[in-house]
């Protein structure tokens, strides 16, 4: 985002996730927990698995990162959440563990 516009100074990055696969802006913060460990070589594909904690889309943007990356990914959902949540999450990859709970009592 040019400087003219924000008025800081520093380099700022908007993503917009209409067109995001997942259809998830969730994506972005899933990434950006996970990536400068991943450069750092303090994350390994071989080694370690990401979990993500959620009860909605921040738990598919990190199956879809996870996934993508390399890693075995789990996603921790309430056991009351949408049989489509726990499905979409599986289709892309993760192991999904149901917890106590729901949307409104996590």
């Amino acid at each position: 985002m040019p400087h003219e516009i924000q008025g800081v100074d520093a380099e700022i990055v908007v993503m917009v996730a209409k067109d995001f696969p997942t259809g998830s802006h969730k994506v972005g913060p899933a990434y950006s927990c996970m990536i400068e460990k991943y450069v750092d070589g303090e994350l390994d594909p071989d080694r370690h698995t990401l979990v993500f904690p959620s009860t909605g889309n921040y738990g598919i943007g990190g199956a879809w990162v996870g996934r993508r990356a390399g890693f075995d990914t789990v996603v921790i959902l309430p056991q009351g959440m949408s049989k489509e949540r726990f499905a979409w999450r599986k289709s892309i990859g993760a192991e999904v563990i149901a917890t106590p709970g729901t949307e409104s009592n996590v």
